[in-house]
């Protein structure tokens, strides 16, 4: 076997090795939770939520209501109702937990309870996790 041969097999050999340490993707459940300044005094809140793949499930938690416009996507539109405070909001069932960072939620508005008067954001946050 030539030098050449020799590099090439051994070139494989390592890009093979390196190609079995990957790691397989992993199907489970993602959450997408509140953090809000006024404990449960907040109605409803319209997020945006961005995924790679579109989720295999959407479920809203506890006694919430998960509203939407249109089939699960890329990048969708929800609306949750219900007495909001901080902690989870829903669970999405997805392909691979591993990309969880490739998940994206959005606060856009928030409703106080009542009132329905839209609230400014300061204080709020959505984050996406295992």
């Amino acid at each position: 076997m030539s030098r050449r041969s020799r590099i090439l097999v051994v070139s494989l050999l390592a890009a093979a090795a390196a190609c079995s340490d990957a790691v397989a993707p992993v199907a489970g459940t993602l959450t997408v939770s509140l953090t809000t300044p006024y404990g449960n005094v907040d109605e409803a809140v319209l997020l945006v939520l961005r995924s790679p793949t579109p989720p295999a499930s959407e479920q809203a938690t506890g006694t919430l209501v998960l509203w939407r416009d249109a089939p699960p996507g890329t990048m969708d539109t929800l609306v949750l109702t219900g007495i909001l405070g901080t902690g989870p909001l829903l669970t999405l069932g997805v392909t691979d937990v591993n990309q969880v960072s490739h998940y994206q939620a959005q606060l856009v508005q928030v409703a106080a309870e009542r009132s329905h008067v839209l609230r400014e954001l300061t204080g709020y946050s959505v984050a996406v996790s295992k």
